[in-house]
């Protein structure tokens, strides 16, 4: 970085002034438990990240997968996810802290459904007394294409779990292919968050050993992250690349910037982002991921076809108004709106 005073964002007003807040309906989005299409949804899922808080307070993202159903829907506010013992410090984790937050995957699926609340640990697995479920809109597929044409499954370089507190050539070269990742946060009062981010490979910015920097795009505007790493200035983010069984975590202190020259490299079809996250590198993990194997994401013929549930539109508006007699119409433009918005807002 130069030597010039790097622009900052430490209060939710200075971020506001940026990225402005989004319409009503977003919010109404967020719902307190797990009506029929969340449940389904999670039925589908062969993949989540989680993010929970450290007895150190830091934020760490893990892994977690297998065959349809590996996590159960045990009523309207009670979830059980299965943890491999690869990740069984997620169960420490939830032990310290007391909350989780889950963002599940269906392979072929462009949405994704997180889930958030407090936590407790039963045997192998977690808990979670659902406090609020939303469905996220495909912007980080469409930018990263995660989904499409799929190589074949490359078992990678690791095959052992490394552990270092900085980047090394294996990690490198891994951030700069990776168009997908998870971004997992932490309010202070403990509550989790993880959200799916996207773009083309090499979008993580490498700036040194210990420091990279991670470009916000165009989203819901609701920032629950960005509002987390304001209170908690923590993060973690687990990246993927397609076909391959290898996964990188990134666990460190977090900053927004704002900051126009160090913003401009990161500008895809000439806009420049407004705001990225500043990581300061604490922890680099690079494992084989049993979840990614288990769950057989990348398994191209194993892709769920994307009618198995109703459009985004559908799940939105049944949420919103259940049972509603004009909820088709709704839905309609609410997936109209959809499509509109992510052609015209993708960066």
């Amino acid at each position: 970085m130069s030597d010039h005073p790097i622009r900052t964002i430490t209060t939710e007003h200075e971020l506001r002034a940026l990225i402005p807040p989004p319409p009503s309906v977003v919010h109404r989005k967020k719902i307190a438990g797990l009506e029929k299409h969340g449940s389904a949804f999670i039925a589908l899922a062969r993949l989540a990240a989680a993010a929970t808080r450290r007895s150190d307070g830091s934020v760490a993202a893990t892994l977690h997968g297998g065959a349809a159903g590996f996590a159960k829907v045990l009523g309207e506010h009670r979830l059980r996810v299965p943890v491999a013992a690869e990740e069984e410090s997620a169960l420490e984790n939830v032990r310290a802290h007391g909350f989780a937050g889950f963002l599940f995957l269906v392979p072929g699926f462009e949405e994704t459904l997180r889930v958030n609340g407090r936590a407790s640990v039963d045997g192998r697995a977690i808990d979670v007394e659902v406090e609020e479920a939303f469905f996220h809109c495909p912007k980080a597929f469409i930018r990263s294409h995660l989904w499409e044409a799929v190589p074949a499954v490359d078992p990678g370089a690791a095959d052992e779990r490394t552990r270092r507190q900085r980047l090394d050539a294996t990690s490198r070269a891994f951030l700069e292919r990776a168009p997908f990742w998870f971004l997992a946060t932490c309010r202070a009062d403990g509550n989790a968050d993880v959200s799916p981010r996207g773009d083309p490979p090499g979008a993580i910015h490498i700036v040194d050993d210990t420091t990279v920097l991670i470009p916000d795009r165009p989203g819901n505007r609701l920032l629950d992250n960005y509002g987390n790493v304001l209170a908690l200035p923590s993060a973690g983010v687990l990246c993927l690349v397609p076909g391959e069984e290898i996964a990188v975590s990134l666990t460190g202190r977090a900053t927004l910037i704002a900051d126009p020259e160090l913003l401009a490299p990161m500008a895809v079809r000439g806009k420049t982002p407004v705001v990225a996250l500043r990581l300061e590198l604490v922890e680099v993990v690079v494992q084989r991921s049993g979840a990614l194997a288990n769950g057989r994401v990348w398994d191209a013929s194993g892709q769920v076809d994307r009618r198995s549930l109703p459009t985004l539109g559908q799940m939105m508006a049944d949420q919103l108004e259940p049972g509603r007699l004009l909820n088709p119409i709704l839905a309609k433009g609410l997936d109209v709106a959809g499509r509109w918005d992510a052609k015209k807002n993708l960066y």
